[in-house]
């Protein structure tokens, strides 16, 4: 039997409201304009000095990494969830669930994406939320879908469950030339 196994995580939220971070994007825009255009706020290009040109340039690429770390931040594994066309299994803080599909209304997925160069090298934030017939309180989750091959195996079991009479919804976010579920 096919079964869709990946981790369930908890990401890093970056918080960009601290006024830290609003100096440094004022100093940034003012870096970028030093760098990219010639003789910006009164300074002749050739007469510059060379501590301005060298520390725009640094802020420069220092506001370029910042940008870009979020890529570089692995997300904290907090469990494991199995997803097959008879039951879903999840570990979630050392507790483990099996969730028979009979009892399952909804299967829900938020998807964001495979890893790649414009978003994080270890998965995008795709989420999945489990909606129950009766009272039980929904269940979310941060998934990561680390390949091509992962998605399509998903793809195949929600296709699988959806047969079974069980509601499906595949929410694509993002790019949507780039990403097709």
């Amino acid at each position: 039997m096919n079964a869709f196994k990946t981790n369930i995580v908890k990401s890093i939220k970056l918080d960009r409201t601290t006024p830290s971070f609003i100096l440094f994007a004022v100093v940034y825009i003012i870096a970028t304009l030093f760098v990219f255009t010639p003789g910006v706020f009164g300074f002749d290009r050739n007469s510059e000095p060379l501590w301005i040109k060298v520390f725009s340039l640094i802020v420069y690429l220092l506001g370029l990494f910042l940008m870009m770390r979020k890529s570089f931040y692995k997300p904290n594994v907090a469990g494991e969830i199995i997803i097959d066309s008879s039951s879903i299994n999840i570990v979630y803080n050392k507790n483990h669930d099996i969730i028979p599909i009979k009892e399952v209304k909804k299967v829900s997925i938020d998807y964001y994406g495979t890893p790649n160069f414009l978003t994080t090298f270890f998965g995008n934030n795709n989420f999945i939320l489990i909606g129950f017939n009766d009272s039980k309180k929904d269940l979310e989750y941060e998934i990561i879908i680390k390949s091509k091959s992962e998605k399509n195996n998903l793809k195949e079991i929600l296709q699988s469950i959806e047969n079974q009479g069980i509601e499906v919804d595949i929410n694509i976010i993002g790019m949507p030339l780039f990403k097709r579920f």
